[in-house]
């Protein structure tokens, strides 16, 4: 469910949109004031060979900036200890710090473009009052844009923002937002050849706090957002995403109208893969302290989901999922809308071509403390599980030992446990395993191994029945709790 934007609870967080650059009070405000924007020194730069710029700009009475379109430098400062510094080789650099009719102070904004634009706004905005705020923007041969404590008619303070891209895209935003008190969010965006996007504690009419988003993108696309959202109180999340040729997003307590907090989310996506991990994100929700990790590599695809739901109070779930060699792995816990799922446990791993999915008290009927496990190897295998419904316990596990995806067989392993059931199930070389547990203290287990094994139980008297084909080596076993089972042998069945 974390896999994009447009899914879930996640998709419909209301991920704060950072405002555009370079309008209303960024650029006006620190331009004119009669002249007093002006450069009041020029000069070259000889120790770098070049001809350019060095001077002061932007020390009107409200805000600092500086701007340089070619090859110089330029700094400005104001009364209200605004510092803007813009530094520019063939490029194109601008500084915003504290700009504004308003009371902004303590701000530092500097910018570096080396054949290049880079931008940075650093506690910018009319009426308001943002303080100690930092944004740093550098780019060789790309784009950097950083943004800090801006908004109007707000009081946000003490966010930094930090942006740098060589031959990239790289956009960081923290604690931005009108008619806000965004404080101490921090969002670091880095790319190489890529897209790195990081968002940190955005939103108008909220307070979002102490939160942190880290994007790196080398040859891939990489994006963290992590408490973003308006009329919220989103607070020490943290989301990291991590992309080296592939595609990673994290996302952590997001949502409008929310009060999201301690969730974390990690991505990592490595070698053409694509990773999503989404922690505790809703509208009109308390999400908190949910885990979401994800790890793609070799081609593969890895999604974890837990606590998201709008609506809902989702608590303590943890969800984990890694495929590797062109594997699909997806782990969801707690996930639903308008429910109180809690201390869900889902884990899916994948390797050389297994399909693996988990999902533990998820949707309306979730519940608390299920646990969900399913784990795939080999071509053509299939593991699903599930916990459901409080304390239930699903278990699967698919093998192949063919790493030949043309000799190998369709090997299917399926658990569902439900309402303090146990389930467990293994499928084996082509075997088919499925059970299904319900019940406080009920449990059952089944074990396929070689082509054309069957092994089917349930927690009911009489339900197990395992059956194999005359082909050597092939075995099945199928019981419950209640005391009944069935063991078969090449095409030979023994039941209780």
């Amino acid at each position: 469910m974390a896999n994009q934007e447009g899914t879930s609870a996640g998709a419909a967080s209301g991920r704060y949109t950072a405002p555009q650059t370079g309008t209303g009070a960024d650029k006006a405000k620190g331009r004119s004031k009669k002249g007093r924007g002006a450069l009041v020194g020029a000069g070259a730069i000889g120790a770098l060979g070049v001809a350019g710029l060095i001077g002061f700009g932007g020390s009107a009475a409200f805000g600092a900036s500086a701007h340089v379109h070619g090859t110089g430098a330029q700094f400005g400062i104001d009364s209200h200890h605004n510092f803007a510094a813009a530094l520019a080789l063939h490029g194109f650099s601008e500084a915003y710090a504290g700009s504004g009719g308003g009371y902004n102070h303590h701000n530092l904004a500097a910018s570096v473009a080396v054949k290049g634009v880079a931008r940075s706004y650093a506690g910018t905005g009319d009426h308001s009052s943002n303080n100690f705020n930092t944004a740093i923007a550098a780019t060789y041969k790309g784009y950097a844009d950083a943004q800090a404590g801006k908004g109007n008619w707000s009081f946000n303070n003490f966010n930094t923002a930090v942006a740098l891209s060589v031959k990239g895209f790289a956009e960081a935003n923290a604690g931005n937002g009108n008619k806000s008190s965004n404080n101490f969010n921090t969002a670091v965006a880095l790319a190489f050849k890529g897209h790195a996007d990081a968002k940190a504690g955005n939103g108008s009419w909220s307070s979002n706090n102490f939160n942190t988003a880290v994007a790196v993108a080398v040859k891939g696309l990489a994006r963290a957002h992590a408490g973003d959202g308006d009329h919220s109180s989103n607070n020490f999340n943290t989301a990291v995403a991590v992309a080296v040729k592939g595609e990673a997003t994290a996302y952590a307590g997001n949502g409008n109208w929310s009060s999201n907090n301690f969730n974390t989310a990690g991505a990592l996506a490595l070698w053409h893969s694509q990773a999503g991990a989404d922690a505790g994100t809703g509208n009109g929700s308390s999400n908190n302290a949910n885990l979401a990790l994800a790890l793609a590599t070799g081609g593969s695809q890895a999604f974890a989901t837990s606590g998201v739901g709008n609506g809902s109070s989702n608590n303590f779930n943890v969800a984990f999922a890694a495929a590797n060699n062109d594997s699909y792995a997806n782990a969801e816990a707690g996930v639903g809308n308008g429910v109180s799922n809690n201390f869900n446990v889902g884990i899916a791993t994948a390797d050389n071509g297994g399909t693996s999915n988990a999902y533990s008290g998820t949707g309306t009927d979730g519940g608390s403390g299920n646990y969900a496990l399913a784990s795939s190897n080999g071509p053509g295998t299939n593991a699903l599980a599930f916990g459901e419904a409080g304390d239930g316990t699903g278990v699967a596990v698919a093998y192949n030992t063919s790493s030949d995806p043309a000799t190998s067989t369709p090997t299917t392993s399926f658990a569902e446990g439900v309402d303090g059931g146990t389930a467990v199930s293994a499928a084996v070389s082509g075997g088919t395993a499925e059970t299904g547990a319900s019940g406080a203290g009920n449990t059952a287990v089944g074990i396929a191994v070689g082509t054309g094994s069957n092994a089917t139980a349930t927690d009911q008297p009489g339900s197990s029945s395992a059956n194999t084909s005359s082909t050597p080596g092939s075995a099945a076993y199928a019981g419950n709790s209640n005391g009944d089972w069935s063991a078969s042998k090449d095409g030979i069945t023994l039941n209780s």
